[in-house]
């Protein structure tokens, strides 16, 4: 192994937390834009204003679970990548 494989993996491992923390940066954006927005029209219709922004919360909370998901693919196909002795011919790790 050479000295530069640690460096590999790392820069890898950085992007990776780049894009999620990227993603969650929009999602956290476009929240707050939901809130605004449905506050300004909908702020005096209290109900309509807590639907809106109960459906932002599940809708986050869906984006959430994805974008875990997604960061656990992307591990593995890090790993794949730089340790590909501990993963059989289908790609299962052994």
């Amino acid at each position: 192994m050479n000295h530069t494989a640690g460096f590999d993996v790392a820069k890898d491992v950085l992007i990776l937390l780049l894009k999620l923390l990227a993603m969650c940066g929009c999602l956290v954006a476009a929240m707050l834009v939901i809130f605004f927005v449905s506050h300004r029209f909908l702020g005096e219709y209290k109900f309509l204003f807590l639907l809106v922004n109960l459906a932002v919360g599940l809708g986050s909370f869906c984006a959430l679970l994805y974008s875990m998901g997604m960061l656990k693919e992307e591990m593995q196909k890090i790993e794949k990548k730089h340790r590909p002795w501990l993963f059989d011919q289908l790609g299962n790790r052994k």
